[in-house]
C-alpha cells in the first residue's frame, strides 16, 4: 500500500468535479427559423456550457482530461511504495503493570494493543521482538517472523508487575534493534514527556476509570495470643464509592469519599490460618483480593551456660523482656556460655556467646566505635555506658564495638552457621546490665538470629518485593512452588535463597521436610490508580531516513502517463480541428 508525503495535495482532486460539470452541464436550446446565415460565424459550434445535463459530446477527450488532472494530484502528494526487500525490524515494548487488566474480555487495555499490534503486522513481512517493562526491563522471547509464533510469546505477558520501566525499556528497545528498527511502545499511559524524533511510536490503549483497591495489608504477632492484622482500602476515583468488603465470609459495606483511604484493624485469636480479604467487583480486579498468611515470628531457643548464678539471671531476666527468646537445656539456637576453659561442643547451626571474664578491667567510658552496618548494632547506643574491659583479653574475629585498643564485642563467621560473639564481661564493675542498651543489645542478638532460622523471612509479601528463604545445614536447595503449579528450584549461598514475588496468590515454599505458606499481594496505589490512563497515538511512523531507504517514489512515473495523455488528447484535438477545417 502506498504512502503519501504530502498527502494535502490531494486537495487538488477537488478539480474533478469541476472538470466534469464542463461536459455534462449544457444549455438547452430551440431551433429557429431565420432568413439568413450571414450574421452568423459558425452555426455548428459546440455549445459549452449551461444548467442542463445533457449526453457528453466529446467523451474521449473528457476522459483523458480527468486522468490528466487525477495523476496530477496524486504525483503532487509525493506517493511512495514499499521498495526494500528486507522485512521491517519492531522490537515492541510491552507496559507489563497489572493496569493493564483494567477491563473485560476484549476490552482490556492488553487485548486491544495486542490487537492493534496484529493489525500493524498483517500483510507484511517483518521481524519482531518484545521486552517486557515490569520492575525491570527484559527481553521475552525469541525473535519471531511469523503472527502465530509472536502470539505465543505474547502469552507470557501477563501484566502482574506492580509497576513498569518505560523509559528503560525503551532504551534497551533501541539498543537492541539499532538504527533500522521500529520501537513501538503499547501502554495504558501517555508519554510523559515530548516524543523523541526517530522511530518511536507510542500507542495507548487505556481508559480512565473509577476503581477501589487494597493498597496495603499487614500481619503480626500480637503481645499477647493471636495476630493483629491491617487493611488499608482506597477509593481512587472523583466520586463517593460504596464497596462491600468480605473477611473471611463476613461481609459489610464501606462507604468511601472522593480519594479517601481507610484503614481497618483486625484482632485475630490464635492459631487463626489465612486472612482473607476481597472487595465487591470494579474495573480492575486483580487489586481487589487480598490473603494474609499467620505472621512468621518463631522464637529463638536459647540455652544459658554461665557458671556465675547473678550473671545468668541478669541474661535470663533481659531475654524474657524481649519476649522472643525459649529457654531450654538441650541444643538450641543460641547458646551463651561463660566457660573459661575451650568453647563447648555445640550442635550443628548454634549460634555462640562466649562471655570473657577480665581479670583486671579498667572502666571504659568510651568514645566508643561502633560497627553500625552490623544487625547486632542495629540502633544502639552507648553514651553514659561504663563498660569494664581490657586490652590484654584475647576478641578473635571481626570487632564490633571497641573502646581505644580494646576490642569488647567481636564476631567470628563459622562454616554451618556456627557464628561465634566474644564479649568482655564484667557485670559487677560495668554499668551496660542496668542500662537500656543491654535489653537492647539482647533483642539485637534474637532478632538477627531468628532471621537466620530455617524457612521464608515473610510470609506476607508485596507484589514485586524480595524474599529471603534459609535453609538448615544438610539441604543444598529449597522448592517454590507457585499459584499455578508451577515447581522453582532455587541454589543456595550461604544457606540462602533470594526469589522475587512475581506473581499474586498463595505460594508454598519447601525447605527440605519443612513446607511454609506466603501470600503475594497486588498493593500498589499508583498502578492501581486509573484516573491517568488514556488512550491515543503518538510518534511519527515514517521519518526521512525511512522514506529514503524503504520507500521509492513513484511520482515520476504518474507525470510520464500524465505526459502521454497529454499528448494524446492533443493529437485527438488537431484531428477534430482539422475534420471541421
Amino acid at each position: 500500500m502506498p504512502v503519501f508525503v504530502l498527502p494535502l495535495a490531494l486537495l487538488g482532486l477537488t478539480a474533478l468535479p469541476a472538470l466534469a460539470a464542463i461536459y455534462w452541464l449544457r444549455n438547452r436550446h430551440r431551433r429557429q427559423v431565420v432568413s439568413s446565415l450571414l450574421l452568423w460565424v459558425d452555426e455548428r459550434q459546440p455549445r459549452e456550457g449551461g444548467v442542463r445535463v445533457r449526453k457528453a459530446q466529446t467523451s474521449l477527450l473528457f476522459l483523458l482530461e480527468l486522468i490528466a488532472l487525477l495523476l496530477l494530484a496524486t504525483a503532487a502528494a509525493d506517493p511512495r511504495v514499499l521498495w526494500s526487500e528486507q522485512p521491517t525490524v519492531y522490537v515492541v515494548v510491552l507496559d507489563d503493570a497489572f493496569s493493564m487488566q483494567a477491563g473485560e474480555g476484549d476490552d482490556t487495555a492488553r487485548a486491544r494493543a495486542v490487537a492493534a499490534l496484529r493489525d500493524e503486522l498483517r500483510g507484511q513481512r517483518f521481524a519482531v521482538r518484545f521486552v517486557l517493562a515490569g520492575e525491570r526491563a527484559q527481553l521475552l522471547g525469541e525473535p519471531v517472523e511469523r503472527w502465530p509464533d509472536a502470539a505465543r510469546v505474547l502469552e507470557g505477558w501477563r501484566c502482574e508487575s506492580p509497576r513498569s520501566s518505560l523509559p528503560t525499556a525503551v532504551a534497551m528497545a533501541r539498543e537492541i534493534g539499532g538504527a533500522e528498527a521500529r520501537v513501538i511502545v503499547l501502554t495504558d499511559r501517555e508519554p510523559t514527556r515530548g516524543m523523541e524524533a526517530g522511530r518511536l511510536l507510542w500507542w495507548a490503549f487505556g481508559a480512565s476509570r473509577a476503581n477501589v483497591a487494597f493498597v496495603n495489608a499487614v500481619r503480626s504477632v500480637a503481645d499477647g495470643a493471636g495476630d493483629r492484622a491491617m487493611l488499608e482500602i482506597a477509593n481512587l476515583s472523583d466520586e463517593a464509592a460504596r464497596p462491600t468488603l468480605s473477611v473471611n465470609g463476613a461481609s459489610q459495606q464501606l462507604t468511601l469519599a472522593t480519594g479517601e483511604r481507610r484503614r481497618l484493624w483486625f484482632d485475630l485469636p490464635a492459631d487463626t490460618g489465612p486472612l482473607i480479604a476481597e472487595l465487591s467487583d470494579d474495573a480492575l480486579a486483580f487489586d481487589n483480593r487480598v490473603v494474609l498468611q499467620p505472621a512468621r515470628a518463631p522464637r529463638v531457643s536459647v540455652a544459658l551456660a554461665i557458671a556465675d548464678e547473678r550473671s545468668r539471671e541478669m541474661w535470663r531476666q533481659a531475654l524474657a523482656a524481649t519476649g522472643r527468646a525459649r529457654l531450654v537445656s538441650g541444643p538450641a539456637d543460641v547458646l551463651i556460655t561463660d566457660a573459661a576453659a575451650a568453647l563447648p561442643s555445640v550442635a550443628a547451626g548454634t549460634w555462640t556467646l562466649r562471655l570473657r571474664h577480665v581479670d583486671e578491667p579498667a572502666a571504659l567510658t568510651g568514645p566508643y566505635i561502633i560497627d553500625q552496618g552490623h544487625p547486632l548494632n542495629t540502633g544502639l547506643s552507648l553514651a553514659g555506658v561504663v563498660w569494664a574491659g581490657g586490652r590484654e583479653v584475647e576478641m578473635p574475629g571481626m570487632p564490633l564495638i571497641s573502646a581505644g585498643e580494646a576490642v569488647l564485642l567481636s564476631h567470628v563467621r563459622r562454616g554451618a552457621g556456627a557464628d561465634v560473639l566474644h564479649m568482655q564481661w564484667r557485670p559487677d564493675l560495668s554499668t551496660l546490665p542496668r542500662m537500656l542498651t543491654f535489653p537492647a543489645l539482647v533483642w539485637n542478638l534474637l532478632d538477627w538470629r531468628a532471621d537466620h532460622l530455617p524457612g521464608p523471612s515473610e510470609t506476607n509479601l508485596r507484589l514485586g518485593m524480595m524474599s529471603r528463604i534459609v535453609a538448615p545445614p544438610g539441604v543444598d536447595a529449597v522448592e517454590l512452588i507457585s499459584p499455578t503449579d508451577e515447581r522453582h528450584r532455587l541454589t543456595l549461598m550461604d544457606a540462602v535463597a533470594t526469589w522475587e514475588a512475581t506473581r499474586v496468590g498463595e505460594w508454598q515454599v519447601r525447605v527440605g521436610e519443612e513446607a511454609y505458606a506466603v501470600a503475594v499481594n497486588a498493593l500498589e496505589a499508583g498502578t492501581s490508580d486509573l484516573r491517568g490512563a488514556t488512550s491515543g497515538r503518538w510518534g511519527d511512523r515514517l521519518d526521512e531516513r525511512s522514506l529514503t531507504e524503504r520507500y521509492q517514489a513513484v511520482s515520476w512515473v504518474l507525470l510520464l502517463v500524465v505526459l502521454g495523455a497529454l499528448t494524446l488528447h492533443g493529437y485527438f484535438v488537431w484531428r477534430g480541428g482539422s475534420g471541421s477545417a
